[in-house]
């Protein structure tokens, strides 16, 4: 009988306990971050790619669905834009899906789509660094889609 009821319990451990590491990557993520490396198929990416990205991730709980952040970022010529986004940690805090919300129509044309959605892997995650690594296929000068894979650092501001 003990064992029975044990069964019957176990699958309501593993689900709390999961659920707390998500959050505890939630609660970690909380304020805002600043772009400090990045790099495409193993190659460290040109600085003013991404310097002026600012992600900033809001208090949120994981038990109440996506959570809410934004990507600040400049634009030579024309400026500052925010784009809001939601995001979700999953697998007992490594995954992340990030999905950015893209309605401005200049941002729309540049990057050639209404939305975006990132499906990383969390490489680390702390108080004061998070790094997570995800793979994009973008189309080459001759239109064949090629595959990389970025890996994104971001330090507490």
């Amino acid at each position: 009988m003990k064992k029975c009821i044990f069964m019957a319990v176990l699958p309501l451990i593993i689900l709390i306990s999961s659920c707390s590491k998500d959050q505890k990557v939630v609660r970690q993520l909380e304020g805002e971050w600043k772009t400090t490396s990045m790099t495409s198929d193993g190659t460290a990416m040109d600085k003013s790619s991404y310097e002026s990205f600012t992600y900033v991730f809001t208090k949120c709980k994981v038990s109440k669905g996506d959570c809410d952040g934004s990507i600040k970022y400049k634009v030579p010529v024309i400026g500052e834009f925010s784009l809001p986004f939601k995001y979700a940690i999953a697998e007992s805090g490594k995954k992340i899906v990030i999905n950015i919300i893209i309605e401005n129509e200049i941002i729309k044309a540049m990057i050639g789509a209404e939305n975006q959605t990132i499906n990383a892997e969390i490489i680390e995650h702390s108080k004061t660094k998070f790094i997570y690594s995800y793979e994009q296929t973008e189309m080459d000068e001759n239109g064949i889609p090629v595959t990389h894979k970025y890996i994104a650092t971001l330090e507490r501001i």
